[in-house]
């Protein structure tokens, strides 16, 4: 998800340990869920929102979270 820019997309997958996978679900950011790339700071990471919350990923984080695109009317 890290080279994204600003938009709608799906979360398609998390390839990452089962702790950071458990700890971004605790956060809301899972599998199937719909998120908002607000902001992409290139190296030094992203601003997401994932329902009511927003959330700061680092690049090494970002890089693990695979999304797809959403129209945005969906």
């Amino acid at each position: 998800m890290s080279d994204v820019t600003a938009g709608p997309f799906r979360v398609a997958a998390i390839l990452a340990s089962g702790a950071l996978v458990a700890r971004l679900g605790d956060l809301g950011l899972r599998a199937g869920e719909r998120l908002c790339v607000l902001e992409n700071r290139g190296p030094s990471g992203m601003v997401v929102a994932c329902g009511d919350t927003r959330l700061a990923l680092d690049r090494d984080t970002a890089v693990k979270v695979r999304v797809v695109a959403l129209a945005v009317e969906e």
